[in-house]
């Protein structure tokens, strides 16, 4: 009789509280909905962090513009001399700034820098002065090394980060070691030369000290 009496009081509970199933089991319109919440989140989620990822790289902006100013400096100082110095010169000076902006080529702008200097050994051959000469050589020696540069900054920094410190130091560098080389290979021309030496050697000369020195800071 006792036994009778607890199972009915455990079904009169039992009915009392539906709520105490101890698995209702799942909800199918829940777990619909959250599902397709969460692909969405994914798809955004790996968006966002391909878009983090994405750099881009060019030529730095600040050498690529000394570099074209110092090419332009080496052209005006070749000037002087005869129109086929000046002509040879703004097509070098066209190269490299085509290739330092527009193509972002490094092979372009150094092409632009060899005629570049090819002008300037045309105007010491056809009779520019020994100080422009030297002028216009010491600026298409820091065009090459300044374009050179901004490719190389180029490759190895994003185009976001900021380079400004870093090419300022390296054109300070560059200046101060090409004056040097310049200056001293500058006195030995004069000195040693023997007299009428022709003023495209001293370009030569010029080159010759600087390259010099550029290897030794290497």
């Amino acid at each position: 009789m006792s036994t009778a009496n607890t199972t009915s009081k455990a079904e009169a509970e039992a009915k009392a509280n539906p709520s105490s199933d101890p698995d209702p089991g799942p909800d199918p319109n829940a777990t619909e909905t959250g599902g397709g919440g969460g692909g969405n989140d994914t798809g955004t989620n790996v968006e966002d962090v391909l878009e983090a990822v994405t750099v881009t790289h060019k030529p730095a902006r600040l050498s690529g513009g000394l570099a074209v100013g110092c090419g332009l400096l080496a052209v005006l100082t070749s000037a002087p001399a005869t129109i086929i110095a000046l002509l040879i010169g703004v097509f070098g000076l066209a190269g490299l700034a085509a290739g330092q902006f527009v193509l972002e080529s490094r092979r372009a702008a150094g092409v632009g820098t060899a005629l570049i200097f090819v002008g300037v050994l045309v105007s010491g051959v056809l009779g520019n002065s020994e100080v422009l000469v030297t002028v216009s050589t010491l600026a298409t020696i820091l065009a090459f090394d300044l374009s050179q540069n901004a490719f190389s900054v180029g490759a190895q920094m994003s185009s976001a980060t900021d380079t400004t410190r870093g090419e300022i130091i390296h054109a300070a560098a560059s200046f101060f070691v090409g004056s040097v080389a310049i200056v001293v290979a500058f006195a030995v021309y004069f000195v040693v030369g023997t007299g009428g030496q022709p003023i495209a050697a001293l370009a030569f000369v010029l080159l010759a000290a600087v390259i010099l020195s550029w290897s030794v800071r290497s």
